[in-house]
């Protein structure tokens, strides 16, 4: 298994998945190599890493960590997904910093699934911004929000 280098999470969209809107997060994953993979997860998604991470393999760093909060208001407010969006990156990049004991978490929860919402980082509109032409991954349909048209918590 290739050994992480690098974990970025450069924007957030928002899509219909299933006729229910949410928002994803693509995440680039680089490895020693140099290749990057592409995976998309909702905040859910990185919420239960988290508290895996925690009860499996406790830190004071992590459990210092300002994880991003669940909220209940302003789900779809572009500062929450933003908020998110950033502490994610600073989450990842803290587990890498952690040492070697935290790449399997790292690398079995980033890993390419196709059981993934969408692992297609191109489809989603893999440049920089937010906005995607929609796609498809297996019998789930995403397409685009339109804009201002919120998006789900995730």
């Amino acid at each position: 298994m290739a050994t992480i280098t690098r974990v970025r999470v450069p924007k957030y969209v928002d899509v219909y998945v299933d006729g229910t809107p949410v928002t994803l997060y693509p995440i680039e994953v680089m490895v020693e190599s140099g290749a990057v993979r592409r995976v998309s997860k909702r905040y859910s998604d990185v919420l239960t890493f988290h508290k895996d991470v925690l009860t499996g393999a406790p830190h004071p760093a992590l459990e210092a960590f300002n994880f991003p909060h669940k909220s209940i208001f302003h789900t779809t407010a572009e500062f929450t997904k933003e908020r998110r969006r950033s502490g994610f990156e600073e989450y990842f990049e803290l587990l890498l910093r952690l040492g070697p004991a935290y790449a399997p978490f790292i690398a079995t929860f980033l890993k390419d699934d196709d059981d993934d919402l969408d692992s297609s980082f191109d489809e989603l509109g893999g440049g920089d911004g937010r906005s995607v032409a929609g796609s498809s991954a297996g019998a789930r349909t995403a397409t685009t929000l339109p804009p201002g048209g919120g998006g789900g918590g995730g």
